[in-house]
């Protein structure tokens, strides 16, 4: 994979419960890192995050991530 890249991240939550993306989006990147998919989440490898909320469903929530290079 080349760097820098963008991450998204769209949430789907099972509930209408009060939930905070950027809480859940950090545990995620730790995970790509820890994973070995990203060799860091610092600024010069991801400098853009996008967070979205995709709604509620209750039997299918969870997190849909796409990662592509940033032209440079």
């Amino acid at each position: 994979m080349e760097f820098p890249v963008c991450v998204t991240i769209r949430f789907t939550f099972p509930d209408n419960r009060k939930s905070d993306l950027t809480n859940k989006a950090e545990s995620i990147m730790d995970l790509l890192v820890d994973a070995g998919i990203l060799p860091d989440d610092n600024v010069s490898i991801c400098p853009k995050l996008i967070l979205e909320f995709s709604g509620v469903d209750k039997s299918n929530s969870g997190a849909e991530i796409t990662i592509e290079c940033i032209k440079q």
